[in-house]
């Protein structure tokens, strides 16, 4: 298959320079605005397509019910902030955090692009659109929250696809996303090199496109959003090495705990400006009151 250059997704600069190599993809740093992303890619095309039609089919390895917790803990956040409404999740998957928000009296609908996961939501009786945000064509001004679980990083078109949030968004409306933070990940990457002599594996986390706080804000901005706070995100129960012996999840669990310690005391000294999780989560409001 025939790779295409791009330019930066975010800022549209046409300069960028090499930064490593991640899962045979090529990850380069924009030289206008920072972004980390693939270069050269996949047609567009073929990307949808894999997510379509291959993502869920293939089986992905990932544990939604790790993630309970957290669904939980994140529409408390969001309740913090806007009262339950009407709520969009884009790229919902099998829909485990609309389930959550429902019963906690929101009304909800998702957008998925993998058919498989369509079918299994719909099948406990939630509304999801079999698609893209664009293909769904909701109405302006439909929803009063739109979330993004870690789905932004996949998307050919970030910039493209928050605009559209901001479509549909009422005015004063919230959209919530969680992503990984390239600045941890990237320091990671570099720690993990170091370990691999000892047969431990590099589990950080870069796809398409990878966020830190500062290229968040950015794109959020650049799409017309105001009121931008970006934050560290709890960490999940999901164990990225897979550890099945219970002492090695136990201690998984141990060094994940004083990760989470770590980053949030850099984040209290900081006054915020240091954020150092494994993800982060952002927020952004549409202007104008509701």
């Amino acid at each position: 298959m025939e790779l295409e250059r791009i330019i930066c997704p975010l800022c549209q600069h046409p300069s960028s320079r090499p930064l490593f190599v991640h899962a045979e993809e090529q990850h380069v740093r924009c030289a206008g605005c920072g972004l980390i992303y693939v270069n050269p890619r996949q047609p567009r095309q073929e990307i949808e397509s894999f997510y379509e039609e291959e993502y869920y089919a293939l089986g992905q390895k990932i544990d939604y019910d790790a993630r309970v917790g957290f669904f939980a803990g994140v529409a408390a956040r969001i309740e913090a902030l806007v009262p339950p409404g009407r709520l969009l999740d884009i790229g919902c998957g099998y829909g485990q955090f609309l389930l959550a928000c429902r019963q906690r009296g929101w009304q909800v609908a998702g957008v998925e692009l993998g058919g498989p996961a369509c079918v299994r939501a719909r099948a406990q009786g939630l509304e999801v659109f079999h698609g893209t945000l664009t293909q769904a064509g909701y109405a302006e001004n439909s929803f009063d929250v739109v979330t993004l679980w870690n789905v932004l990083d996949h998307l050919v078109d970030p910039l493209g696809e928050v605009r559209q949030v901001l479509r549909v968004l009422r005015p004063g409306g919230l959209i919530y996303f969680r992503v990984p933070n390239a600045a941890f990940h990237l320091r990671a990457k570099r720690v993990l090199r170091l370990l691999a002599y000892l047969g431990v594996r590099d589990v950080t986390t870069f796809h398409l496109i990878s966020l830190n706080a500062g290229t968040a804000r950015r794109l959020l901005e650049t799409a017309g959003f105001g009121a931008v706070r970006v934050e560290n995100s709890p960490l999940s129960a999901v164990n990225p090495w897979s550890a099945q012996r219970a002492h090695r999840a136990r201690l998984i669990s141990l060094l994940k705990g004083g990760v989470q310690l770590g980053v949030a005391a850099g984040a209290l000294l900081s006054g915020g400006r240091w954020l150092w999780a494994p993800a982060i989560e952002v927020q952004g409001r549409k202007e104008g009151r509701a």
